[in-house]
């Protein structure tokens, strides 16, 4: 889902459940992830834009503003994706297997077209491991500018594996 680059250190989350907080936060420790300290103004947007409900840190939960308005979700990923100090974005969502999501896929449909602008790592994580159907399929295909990763801990060991070796010794000499 992205080239490992020179420089990058931090990623931020954004979509978390509460109740997977402490599965995010054991494995990025686990695994040496970094999350980025939110730069002011990333923090005055994202109080702008969010209410109830929202813990404003790194990870995010966002809160019933997102939960319930496209436009507070996508200026949440648009303000943590302009943070100077974030080099990749995880979003936690489950993809839909089937049609009644439309809230979801319109979010899905708005951040693909957001990544195709921008040149951070955008991916989203779904919490568990589950099947894809052909419902999925046919959803994941209108999403190109999207990396779909199932279960936190499989995706936080990858993106810190590919954070470690845009840091290593051997990567930068080979630039």
């Amino acid at each position: 889902f992205f080239q490992a680059e020179d420089g990058i250190r931090d990623v931020a989350v954004t979509g978390v459940q509460t109740c997977a907080l402490p599965i995010l936060l054991d494995n990025a420790a686990k695994h040496g992830l970094r999350f980025a300290e939110l730069a002011p103004a990333t923090r005055a947007k994202l109080e702008k834009i969010l209410t109830v409900g929202t813990i404003l840190s790194n990870p995010l939960d966002s809160g019933f503003a997102a939960l319930t308005s496209q436009d507070a979700y996508t200026q949440c990923v648009e303000a943590l994706l302009a943070d100077p100090g974030i080099d990749v974005l995880l979003l936690q969502e489950e993809i839909p297997r089937a049609p009644g999501t439309e809230r979801k896929e319109n979010n899905l449909r708005a951040v693909n077209e957001i990544v195709g602008r921008v040149k951070k790592p955008v991916a989203y994580v779904t919490m568990i491991s589950h099947s894809v159907t052909d419902y999925s399929r046919d959803l994941r295909r209108q999403l190109p500018n999207l990396a779909i990763m199932q279960e936190v801990d499989k995706t936080i060991a990858a993106v810190s594996a590919v954070m470690g070796y845009a840091r290593s010794e051997e990567h930068t000499s080979e630039l």
